[in-house]
């Protein structure tokens, strides 16, 4: 949210950024565990029933949370994943977008070739991301994760390995 946030964005956040920590708080602390899922969604507003945006129309923001479920057995274990070349408009890259349908159709396409995730290549065979992960290898020894400009999202569970892992001295590339 940070980023889109920044003056000058070209999504609107329809709240300060007070507001948005003060709101997550109060979900997660009405959730029960120490994980909780959030997914805040920006709509354009009301604007009665047509496809065109009033420019009086506000931004509604909506806020759901849930228990996060614990990881399925096997992932501990190693899962089945394949991949799939898929590639998002470099505008939304940076954005987790409510707009799930290419990657249900991942996802349904990995469920058929077996797998439990689907890997996004861009057009060159470069790995991404997963559909539903972020990606890291270890490789002699450093954290290797492919870079924010190959058109991933740069997210929170990302942001957050690394961190990690810079404070615990492991070399990121």
């Amino acid at each position: 949210l940070e980023a889109e946030m920044k003056e000058g964005s070209w999504l609107t956040i329809p709240a300060t950024a007070d507001e948005l920590t003060k709101l997550v708080q109060g979900g997660i602390d009405r959730i029960p565990g120490n994980e909780v899922y959030i997914r805040l969604m920006a709509t354009r507003g009301v604007a009665g029933f047509t496809a065109a945006l009033p420019v009086e129309s506000r931004p509604t923001l909506h806020a759901l949370f849930t228990a996060l479920p614990a990881p399925a057995p096997k992932v501990a274990q190693g899962v089945t994943v394949t991949t799939l070349v898929e590639e998002r408009p470099a505008r939304l890259a940076s954005v987790k977008r409510l707009d799930a349908v290419p990657a249900m159709m991942a996802r349904r396409e990995g469920a058929r070739r077996g797998a439990y995730e689907v890997l996004r290549l861009d057009r060159g065979g470069h790995l991404i991301e997963g559909f539903m992960s972020n990606v890291f290898l270890v490789i002699e020894g450093a954290l290797v994760t492919p870079p924010v400009a190959a058109g991933l999202l740069d997210g929170v569970t990302r942001a957050t390995v690394l961190e990690v892992a810079a404070s615990w001295g492991i070399p990121v590339q």
